[in-house]
């Protein structure tokens, strides 16, 4: 397998992944419910529910195996406090990850695209 070329043992790259839960008619409208990021090892460096900003309407249980239960105020966080702290850990980094504009759509997030 061949990997990327690093200058600082890949502390420049971060990965990226969210699931999104639906809201709106027939929840078609997508909401973020998870955010991970790792580190080039695949090591997590942050990893949270967030807790839903609108009514859901669909938590796409059969592809996210998330329902209510992971929203509560013992395990979910505020969405500001995960977008904030998301920003805080791409700030300089390149992101790695699979159709990063849709996570960065549902983060509500504008980032500088260099390549895709």
């Amino acid at each position: 397998m061949t990997s990327f070329p690093t200058t600082s043992d890949g502390k420049e790259y971060v990965g990226l992944s969210t699931i999104v839960i639906g809201t709106g008619a027939g929840g078609t409208i997508p909401m973020l419910a998870r955010v991970t990021l790792v580190n080039w090892y695949g090591q997590p460096l942050y990893d949270t529910y967030v807790k839903p900003t609108d009514p859901v309407t669909s938590y796409r249980e059969t592809t996210t195996g998330l329902d209510g239960t992971y929203f509560t105020d013992e395990i979910a966080v505020p969405f500001q406090q995960a977008q904030l702290m998301v920003a805080g850990w791409l700030s300089g980094k390149v992101i790695v990850g699979h159709q990063i504009w849709k996570d960065l759509q549902v983060l509500n997030t504008q980032y500088k695209i260099l390549a895709t």
